[in-house]
């Protein structure tokens, strides 16, 4: 592998954000379909996950913020965030895996001088 533990890991990162930013943009196509449930990946439990076995394949589910008076549990407001401070979280592993491999890059072509 070409990859060390902490570009593994950084890949694993923006495996993990990718799926929140899809589950988060469930909850607000369906803020206000009733009954609705709000769903969320648990970035914390999910790379901890990564760490002991291995794989990211589990989405564990977020806690209820609140339940509205047609049973959604989508507060649109509170999403929006959830989004944007999921894409700057995002936005911050790509720089880092960009320096990383960079890093490898400038690696590989000093080997061959």
């Amino acid at each position: 592998m070409l990859l060390d533990v902490t570009a593994r890991y950084l890949v694993a990162s923006l495996r993990t954000l990718a799926r929140r930013q899809a589950a988060l943009a469930g909850n607000l196509a369906n803020a206000h379909t009733p009954g609705y449930a709000r769903v969320d990946v648990d970035f914390g439990a999910t790379l901890r996950a990564v760490w002991e076995d291995g794989s990211p394949d589990g989405v564990p589910a977020g806690g209820v913020a609140f339940l509205r008076a047609d049973g959604t549990e989508v507060d649109p407001e509170l999403e929006a965030v959830e989004v944007a401070r999921t894409a700057l979280q995002a936005m911050a592993v790509t720089a880092l895996l960009s320096t990383k491999l960079e890093m490898l890059r400038s690696a590989i072509l000093e080997g061959r001088r």
